[in-house]
């Protein structure tokens, strides 16, 4: 399976510990790293963004819709680019003989191959982790060809383009991340959509983690402790509701994540890792392959 990192900018440390948990578990990986900047690892196919840039991204990088606003590249260029990745995932599969690519953030860690994962995809959707029902995050996404994303990004195109999106009170005061856009493309269109499972249930032993359990048990970039507490739930994620609410036991055993909830336990197929303590959640069998 093609594994698609994109990162624009220094590349930190944790990314190499994030690549290599999923050399070391799927042993059918093949690693793409799409960045600004080639590091020369092993192991890896470097892609400079230039290259493979379509006429649509870079008329979405010329929109620069953040500009002037708290998201701004001259404050932090997280949110930008966040937003402008996605173009690059359809870019890719366009411009590449590649058909088919799992994609998520540079501080995810993985523990399940993708062969054993195959029953939770759609072959004509975007499969991707849900924070809510207004966020959808790259804790996990399986994108099965181009037009299953391309799309999409005509969608958010035309959304950020808009003449109601710049009119709107949340353009300058508190624009939409990347995850807010892809809930308002999923919310118009949820045909292109493919929801992840990500609670424990009687269907599904292997399930996804979209950041609540990372969060939970690595804390965040911010606090890397334990996040939740019982005083202060995170109302913000659909799962961290639930492991509060529902008291989903979560634990990282064995060098793997489960988690059980109502008689049901389930192995987590990757770890979101906010707090960027990557070191702290290494898989079985884990080497350095770079």
């Amino acid at each position: 399976m093609n594994y698609l990192y994109i990162y624009f900018g220094e590349i930190p440390d944790y990314l190499k510990t994030s690549i290599n948990s999923v050399l070391s578990v799927d042993k059918e990986a093949k690693i793409f790293l799409c960045s600004t900047i080639d590091p020369n690892y092993k192991n890896v196919n470097y892609i400079n963004p230039d290259d493979i840039a379509s006429k649509l991204t870079k008329e979405a990088i010329d929109l620069n819709i953040y500009k002037d606003t708290s998201y701004d590249e001259k404050v932090n260029k997280l949110w930008s680019t966040s937003l402008i990745r996605i173009f690059y995932l359809s870019d890719f599969l366009k411009s590449t003989n590649e058909k088919e690519v799992v994609h998520f953030d540079s501080d995810v860690m993985i523990y399940k191959p993708f062969k054993k994962l195959n029953n939770n995809f759609s072959l004509n959707k975007l499969n991707i982790t849900e924070l809510n029902n207004e966020k959808l995050v790259f804790g996990y996404s399986y994108i099965p060809n181009y037009e299953a994303i391309k799309n999409i990004c005509k969608d958010i195109f035309a959304f950020i383009n808009s003449k109601n999106y710049k009119e709107n009170e949340y353009y300058k005061e508190h624009p939409l991340n990347e995850m807010e856009i892809l809930g308002e493309v999923r919310n118009n269109n949820p045909n292109l959509f493919n929801i992840l499972p990500d609670l424990p249930n009687s269907v599904n032993d292997i399930i996804f983690d979209p950041a609540s359990y990372g969060q939970y048990l690595g804390g965040t970039h911010h606090k890397p402790k334990k996040w939740y507490l019982k005083k202060q739930p995170t109302l913000d994620h659909k799962v961290g509701q639930e492991i509060d609410s529902k008291g989903i036991n979560v634990k990282f055993k064995n060098k793997e994540p489960i988690v059980s909830y109502e008689n049901n336990i389930c192995k987590i197929a990757n770890l979101h890792v906010h707090s960027k303590n990557l070191n702290k959640f290494i898989p079985k069998g884990y080497k350095n392959y770079l």
